[in-house]
């Protein structure tokens, strides 16, 4: 926050500076990004890349995110490369990031992921909702045209599967679905399911070039972890512009901002 009285992007920068050389990568992240927006540091593209780059490699969700994005929209320098844009969303996805889950399902919905079809889509959009982002919330019940039909009637049979929705299955998002949406934010009635629990994160490379079905990895068992961090819906902006040379109606990408710290 640029008014508090404390804001002081330049010692942040180097406290960053220290944590990133004893290895954190979420410290690799968040300078990162002051590199991108030149704040506390002279702005740098290539050395924020390079940071962004480090943290993905280890795995970093936040990092493997935000590339995905940099690499969609062509920024930082680069040329827009949708393809790896995928895999990077992929990879976050894989590792329930939320913003990655809903990216990768808005790539899914958009007929960009070979093999992958409406019920992935909503598998990841159920993750993502069942890891508590609010953003995603926010978009499935007042922006629902986002996805289309056959994308929401997954959801929808995916909402009903886990007992949260007994409505008509017509891709139509009224009250019934809206509430079923949010129930599946907030509450569990099938709190035994398999993918109510966030997965472990795979090790690099191990679901390269999979080509399971979304009913198939539902019904694998999965080893619960902490959910990951996520935050209100003003800690996600959404991007509408699309990638150069698709069209208007293309789904929007999210890209959390920072959060803020205390």
């Amino acid at each position: 926050d640029p008014d508090h009285p404390r804001h002081d992007p330049a010692k942040a920068a180097q406290a960053l500076q220290r944590a990133a050389r004893t290895g954190s990568d979420e410290a690799r992240f968040q300078l990162a990004r002051l590199y991108e927006e030149g704040q506390g540091v002279p702005q740098d593209p290539a050395r924020a890349l390079t940071l962004y780059e480090e943290a993905a490699e280890r795995g970093y969700g936040p990092a493997l995110n935000d590339l995905g994005f940099i690499y969609l929209q062509g920024e930082l320098g680069l040329e827009a490369d949708p393809d790896r844009a995928q895999e990077y969303f992929r990879r976050a996805a894989d590792r329930r990031h939320p913003g990655a889950m809903f990216n990768f399902a808005a790539m899914i919905n958009d007929g960009k992921v070979e093999g992958r079809g409406p019920p992935d889509a909503a598998l990841y959009l159920y993750r993502a909702l069942r890891g508590g982002d609010a953003t995603l919330l926010d978009l499935m019940t007042h922006e629902s045209e986002l996805f289309n039909s056959e994308t929401r009637k997954a959801v929808q049979r995916k909402l009903a599967s886990k007992g949260f929705y007994d409505g008509p299955i017509d891709g139509d998002y009224g009250p019934g679905t809206q509430a079923g949406i949010r129930a599946a934010y907030g509450g569990a009635p099938d709190e035994t399911a398999a993918d109510d629990a966030p997965a472990e994160a795979p090790t690099e490379g191990g679901v390269e070039g999979e080509k399971e079905d979304a009913a198939a990895e539902e019904d694998a068992a999965e080893t619960s972890e902490a959910k990951p961090e996520t935050g209100t819906a003003e800690d996600v902006r959404a991007d509408a512009t699309p990638e150069p040379g698709l069209p208007s109606e293309t789904t929007p990408v999210l890209r959390p901002k920072p959060a803020p710290r205390e």
